[in-house]
């Protein structure tokens, strides 16, 4: 489907008395026009779908959690003259790569169809910016913060997403409603940042989980949540 690139300029207010100008095109499966709309099909926005890694030679990995394995996934780079520099209109591929033209800030917008229609947008800096220390630094989270499991019931698999302040040992257990180890889906090392981990009912030993609640939990430095998902069949 061939689609036509709308540019458009809208104001967002980001904190008091500081305005950004953002032009938005209009990928066929982030649809923004404003944002999160194309025509009549309007995506709903879903904080914390779309994490980012940098790349050597300023290209951006972008991965999208929740989306359907194999369907199409889009997303665009926005600079800060709100000018629209790359763009995934349409792509199998998740993660999917965005090339920066050169160091600055930059923000991103990406979504997808299925299974519904959704949308996120995050802010990346590409190399060094003038005025701006360590901006890794600026954009890790500040908080740890386990998110409710997508799609939940599920079945067969169900994605886990969870925040992590600083870099450190983070060990995600799911559990059953007995208190017993069911599958441990990471124990090591992890950077800050968002990350999202699959789950796909199976147990160690690999054998299907019969239907039921589970609990998942994730430990980092000495702090714990936990929550409830349910595996139906």
């Amino acid at each position: 489907m061939k689609v036509k690139f709308s540019l458009f300029m809208f104001f967002m207010t980001m904190s008091v008395f500081v305005f950004y100008s953002l032009g938005i095109s209009k990928p066929d499966d982030n649809g923004l026009s404003d944002p999160g709309c194309s025509g009549g099909n309007c995506h709903n926005h879903d904080a914390g779908i779309v994490s980012t890694q940098m790349l050597p030679n300023m290209q951006i990995e972008v991965t999208l959690i929740g989306v359907t394995a194999g369907q199409e996934v889009a997303g665009e780079l926005i600079d800060e003259n709100g000018n629209v520099v790359d763009v995934e209109n349409s792509s199998n591929d998740n993660p999917f790569i965005l090339t920066a033209p050169a160091n600055g800030k930059y923000l991103i917008n990406a979504g997808y169809r299925r299974p519904s229609r959704l949308w996120d947008s995050t802010s990346v800096v590409v190399g060094s910016v003038t005025g701006i220390d360590d901006p890794a630094i600026s954009d890790l989270p500040q908080s740890f913060e386990l998110y409710p499991n997508h799609p939940n019931p599920f079945n067969p698999e169900t994605q886990i997403r969870f925040t992590i302040p600083q870099s450190g040992e983070v060990k995600l257990t799911v559990y059953n409603i007995n208190g017993q180890v069911v599958r441990t889906l990471t124990d090591g090392f992890l950077q800050s940042g968002l990350h999202a981990v699959r789950w796909d009912g199976r147990n160690d030993r690999g054998e299907l989980s019969p239907s039921g609640i589970y609990i998942y939990e994730v430990i980092n430095n000495g702090k714990r949540q936990a929550k409830q998902m349910v595996l139906a069949k």
